[in-house]
């Protein structure tokens, strides 16, 4: 008789690793617009979502998972977010909050 903690357990471990596969598969093809990504895995159902940066990585995340063995269907919901303002540099004014010769 199969002990249903047990069970539990395993399928949990199961979507871990595969969770952390679908991860560094989506780091290695998209930098760092994987880690603006909500990845859920459910017994091999992998669910994407957020927002990229690129519509590149949009369009490639899903197949990008969709590779990743172990992986039986992939969704998402990934949204190129818009651009905001340029960036503008910190300032550097000042000693980091020192006063001069303190």
């Amino acid at each position: 008789m199969s002990n249903p903690v047990v069970s539990t357990l395993l399928h949990a471990g199961h979507s871990v690793i595969l969770h952390s596969k679908v991860r560094l598969a989506l780091l290695d093809a998209l930098g760092t617009d994987a880690l603006r990504m909500q990845i859920d895995v459910d017994d091999g159902n992998v669910s994407l979502a957020g927002n990229v940066r690129a519509r590149a990585s949009r369009d490639l995340a899903g197949e990008v998972a969709r590779r990743v063995g172990g992986v039986k269907v992939v969704r998402t919901d990934l949204h190129v977010a818009a651009e905001g303002p340029a960036r503008t540099e910190p300032r550097r004014g000042g000693q980091g909050g020192l006063r001069p010769g303190a």
